[in-house]
């Protein structure tokens, strides 16, 4: 019994579609729908007919397809990699632009803002306006210590910063 195949002549603009959509690995069942094809059509003899791209293409199609569980797993992990490193570059660039952002309050007070360390000392210091209701605004919104341990951290760390002749 001869079966006679029909091989359907497409239009450039077809041909452009199946070389594209088997590149992009596209599934079948959508190839032979945009091209008008039945789901039982032999695209693998249609790309024979049209030339060894489209062929070469569909035979790179089914190898990606068959790929075993190692070789996906290789190539999940690859990407995964691929990401961590994406992400590292991306935390790495949003961290120099940021660089003079708020920085976290310490979960507890350096050792000589503690113990025998805390003694208060009563003083009249004279302080910008606008800063010292800045300041007074912080104190109301973050209750984890006391205005005094907040301003006596602001110049410990001021001093840490700018005093050279010290080391803390």
């Amino acid at each position: 019994m001869n079966k006679t195949i029909i091989i359907k002549n497409l239009s450039n603009t077809e041909k452009n579609y199946l070389l594209e959509s088997l590149k992009e690995k596209l599934p079948l069942f959508q190839i032979k729908k945009e091209l008008g094809l039945k789901e039982n059509y032999d695209l693998e003899l249609l790309c024979s007919h049209l030339g060894e791209e489209y062929t070469n293409l569909y035979n790179e199609y089914n190898n990606y397809l068959s790929l075993d569980r190692e070789e996906v797993l290789k190539e999940i992990e690859l990407l995964l990699s691929q990401i961590k490193i994406a992400e590292k570059k991306i935390l790495t660039l949003y961290n120099q632009e940021n660089i003079n952002a708020t920085q976290i309050l310490p979960e507890i007070l350096p050792n000589r803002l503690v113990g025998k360390n805390y003694v208060v000392k009563q003083t009249s210091i004279k302080i910008v306006d606008n800063v010292w209701q800045e300041f007074q605004q912080f104190i109301k919104n973050n209750k984890d210590y006391s205005g005094i341990e907040y301003l006596s951290l602001a110049i410990l760390e001021f001093l840490e910063k700018y005093n050279k002749k010290t080391n803390y």
